[in-house]
């Protein structure tokens, strides 16, 4: 089926926000694990200590 150029750009416009915040979440899911394993690793050579 063909779609109108006109649906297809508002259908692009709408699922640019939609990726761009799967992307930060994705990304800020990413830093707080990686700040958890980093404090997880600073605890543990605390306890060697």
């Amino acid at each position: 089926c063909r779609v109108p150029l006109e649906l297809g750009c508002c259908a692009g416009m709408s699922l640019l926000p939609l990726h761009s915040a799967v992307a930060a979440a994705r990304l800020t899911s990413r830093l707080s694990t990686a700040s958890r394993s980093s404090s997880a690793l600073s605890q543990d050579e605390n306890d060697d200590t």
